[in-house]
């Protein structure tokens, strides 16, 4: 990790303990115990949108609809990371008016096709720009409907993931027994 640049020596009064988890696909995810340091770190506030007002009221319209989802991008367990990773797309992707942001999921949506790729094209120059890579097979690209903070929206309409429907249905039924 260290010829990767992951990791660098530090000298620091701070460490934390790492464990390397098995995934699905047979690779390995690192995993790091912050509760030590999450506890004498100072927590810092940043606004997070509205869903409904500030992120799907923009979708209105749109026709067509890519969800990004960064390599390395959010790295769980550190007290501050959601709002420092929140801080950086928004310094990164925020005057875009055609891309939404919501902690770690990136939404770019167009109202036609051509524009669509063109504002693709736009958002990877921005993230190039700042060496943040996108995990294309986690990508979904060029959807007319997309799943996004536990709904579906399409050109004509914003609605509830069936999904979490019936597992809100399963959990009510299961604490009623």
């Amino acid at each position: 990790m260290l010829k990767a640049r992951v990791i660098k020596p530090s000298k620091s009064a701070w460490s934390a303990p790492v464990i390397m988890i098995p995934k699905k696909d047979g690779t390995k995810r690192m995993c790091i115990d912050y509760r030590k340091l999450n506890a004498v770190t100072k927590q810092v506030n940043w606004p997070l949108p509205v869903i409904n007002y500030d992120i799907f009221d923009q979708l209105i319209g749109s026709k067509w609809f890519s969800a990004l989802d960064l390599k390395s991008g959010l790295p769980y367990g550190l007290k501050n990371a959601p709002v420092d990773f929140s801080g950086i797309m928004h310094q990164v992707l925020g005057n875009l008016n055609f891309v939404e942001i919501y902690l770690d999921d990136i939404t770019v949506h167009s109202k036609t096709f051509d524009e669509h790729l063109s504002h693709l094209e736009i958002v990877f120059k921005k993230l190039r720009e700042e060496n943040l890579k996108i995990n294309a097979e986690k990508c979904t690209w060029c959807a007319q409907s997309l799943k996004i903070l536990g709904h579906i929206v399409s050109k004509n309409d914003i609605s509830m993931d069936p999904a979490k429907i019936e597992a809100i249905k399963n959990r009510v039924a299961r604490e009623i027994e």
